[in-house]
């Protein structure tokens, strides 16, 4: 926050947490032939893994639709003893929960996902879940079960030497010790041990998004330059996509902590331009956010009110209480 002292904290830390979601393959054989494959002309394992992939192209534009098709997959799972089938279809069921924001319905579906994937003794299913489900307590603050579930994910990662599963578990495990002040040194540590994976597999959105979060952690030990360099990684292998505002974002950062006020403001408003064109209201609110403090270091106070409340305004619409709480401390001081 900013206050009469001068410059304290520009804005609280901010991540994005990668949850790697794999869909896996499943088996088509050894399934009797039933009405639904006479009418369709499929096996019925078919018919299951077709709706499995419906589901996952609408899991981002419409999660009702994609629980809607995965409940008629796990149905038919159901209905013809397919067990994998049926674990990927609780699994895409709490994608859907997951995109709409409803954590314990995700939980309860991915855990019963879980439980199905042991049984079946299938590591890099068991892997992915267990990843999938510590990412949801990170993002709940629940650090002490997301660091369980995650560390599992790694050992049986590593155990099948699965590097989309090793990556997305020091990933998530990173992601869990940036919370705290005190664990940001082991945070850096998973997280610069999983962006040569990132190359390794060619996942230039996950080296993207990693690049961020380390460069975030610079900033926050002063190491500006450090800071600086990640956050360009960033930016250039994400390109104009929807996450590469906050790299943008972070350099204004950088710049505002250094007193460069115009550079600061070019690199907000690049920020700002791509998630306004891109319709991505967190990193509006963040972009504007860093706008406000800006004026506020130079003085102005009625032009970062003025953005402070245009920030505002969004966060409640997308109901971003970390945001908000930051948004409301740093009007009243600026008040």
């Amino acid at each position: 926050m900013l206050n009469k002292q001068g410059f304290e904290k520009i804005e609280m830390n901010y991540k994005n947490i990668i949850v790697f979601l794999c869909f896996l393959s499943v088996s088509q054989k050894g399934f009797t032939q039933t009405e639904t494959q006479k009418t369709t002309g499929y096996p019925d394992s078919a018919i299951v893994n077709r709706l499995l992939d419906s589901s996952k192209g609408k899991l981002s534009v419409d999660p009702s639709l994609a629980i809607s098709l995965a409940e008629q997959a796990k149905d038919l799972s159901e209905k013809i003893n397919f067990e994998r089938g049926k674990a990927l279809s609780l699994k895409n069921i709490g994608l859907g929960y997951y995109y709409q924001g409803k954590y314990p319905e995700t939980l309860e579906y991915w855990n019963e996902s879980l439980k199905i994937f042991e049984v079946l003794k299938d590591d890099l299913g068991v892997a992915n879940l267990l990843n999938n489900i510590a990412a949801v307590y990170s993002d709940r603050g629940d650090d002490i079960k997301a660091l369980e579930y995650s560390l599992q994910s790694l050992k049986i990662a590593e155990k099948i030497g699965d590097k989309l599963r090793i990556l997305s578990a020091l990933n998530t495990i990173g992601s869990t010790y940036f919370n705290k002040n005190e664990t940001k040194e082991k945070a850096l540590e998973y997280l610069l041990r999983a962006l040569p994976l990132c190359e390794e597999i060619g996942n230039t959105e996950a080296f993207g998004i990693i690049s961020e979060n380390i460069g975030e952690i610079y900033f926050e030990k002063d190491d500006n330059q450090k800071a600086v360099e990640y956050y360009e990684k960033s930016i250039k292998a994400l390109g104009n996509s929807a996450n590469s505002p906050f790299g943008y974002n972070g350099i204004g950062k950088v710049y505002l902590k250094e007193g460069n006020f115009d550079k600061a403001l070019t690199y907000h408003n690049k920020a700002l331009a791509i998630a306004e064109k891109l319709d991505g209201k967190l990193h509006i609110v963040r972009s504007l956010n860093g706008i406000a403090n800006v004026y506020l270091m130079k003085g102005d106070y009625a032009s970062g009110i003025a953005y402070f409340n245009r920030a505002t305004k969004i966060a409640e619409e997308i109901n971003a209480p970390t945001n908000l709480k930051d948004l409301y401390l740093d009007m009243a001081n600026a008040y």
